[in-house]
């Protein structure tokens, strides 16, 4: 019969844990307030006696609800990415041995990467030292507005699957999500007529390798110009993730051509897609360029303005000439 060991968790102070007791526990608190993002529980150098067992990570809230938790086998490591607090106060992690073994541990509770994000602003760098550890970031919209955000420079050391990469609303639903490899030279998001308000962007490493990850992020208004007949347009796409929308004005019936000539793209040889969109938001046609290329719009089906949207598939910068002509 044993009485749990308590202790407390000072912010990015690892603590060695040891219960010597079978069937003993540990309770270790630590404060937190409401609203709070991105803290991290990292269990390491776990071991149990008898061996390879389980042990529960329980994170409770000021009131005793459950915020999360983290089961960790036998000598094994584990990360706890924990989610916005529910309230000012104290929180205890509850350390619990399955089968009542014996086990020792170090607990680290990591202070968040967190950040805002400007829109056409300088790109920001973010780096993980703990493995399992996520980004948090968060940017403004207002309604309407049409965004790309991108990741370059990625880094996911000893690995080569995915970093995830997820935008939310101020309600935590969906909007955009992705999964990026280094292997790409970057990935993006494109976030279309956003409503107003807030949102969150969550990246998280690899589960594999050394599970953490660095990178860059931009985000930025899509360009917007319009396309005159017979007139060559140069387009240049200056941020990493951006996109362009042209507009151009059109009749039932009516055949044109979009001819692209001349694009380059940082990394180099990228492929750039190009999508017309309806007067009633319908897609018309589309082509993937790497140099040039010309775009068929044989039998508009409407009369009004159409979109022609110029997105780099994996957020590159670009340049083209682009140039709307008549096929009749």
């Amino acid at each position: 019969l044993s009485a749990d060991v308590t202790d407390s968790l000072a912010l990015n102070t690892a603590k060695a844990m040891s219960l010597t007791h079978r069937g003993q526990n540990a309770r270790l608190s630590f404060d937190g307030t409401a609203g709070q993002q991105g803290l991290v529980l990292q269990v390491s150098g776990q071991s149990t006696l008898p061996a390879n067992g389980n042990v529960y990570y329980t994170v409770y809230a000021p009131d005793g609800s459950q915020v999360s938790s983290l089961v960790v086998t036998g000598s094994g490591s584990g990360t706890l990415n924990l989610p916005a607090l529910p309230a000012d106060g104290t929180y205890t992690v509850f350390v619990d041995p399955y089968y009542g073994e014996m086990a020792s541990a170090t607990v680290l509770l990591s202070a968040p990467i967190t950040g805002t994000t400007p829109i056409d602003g300088t790109p920001g760098s973010y780096a993980t030292t703990e493995p399992g550890q996520n980004v948090y970031l968060s940017f403004t919209a207002t309604a309407g507005q049409n965004l790309g955000f991108a990741l370059s420079d990625i880094v996911t050391p000893n690995t080569t699957s995915s970093l995830y990469l997820r935008v939310g609303d101020a309600s935590d639903n969906v909007v955009a999500y992705k999964y990026c490899y280094a292997s790409s030279n970057g990935c993006q998001l494109n976030l279309p007529n956003l409503a107003g308000g807030t949102y969150k962007v969550v990246m998280s490493p690899p589960s594999d390798g050394d599970q953490t990850m660095q990178f860059t992020t931009t985000l930025s208004a899509d360009v917007t110009d319009s396309l005159a007949l017979n007139t060559a347009k140069a387009m240049s796409l200056a941020h990493r993730g951006q996109n362009a929308r042209l507009s151009f004005s059109g009749t039932a019936g009516q055949a044109l051509t979009i001819n692209v000539s001349g694009q380059s793209t940082a990394p180099a040889n990228a492929y750039v897609y190009y999508t017309v969109y309806a007067p009633d938001g319908s897609q018309v046609n589309s082509m993937v360029v790497q140099t040039d290329g010309t775009l068929t719009l044989s039998n508009l089906p409407l009369t009004g303005t159409y979109q022609l949207l110029m997105d780099p598939y994996y957020g590159e910068t670009a340049n083209a000439q682009i140039l709307l002509g008549s096929d009749n």
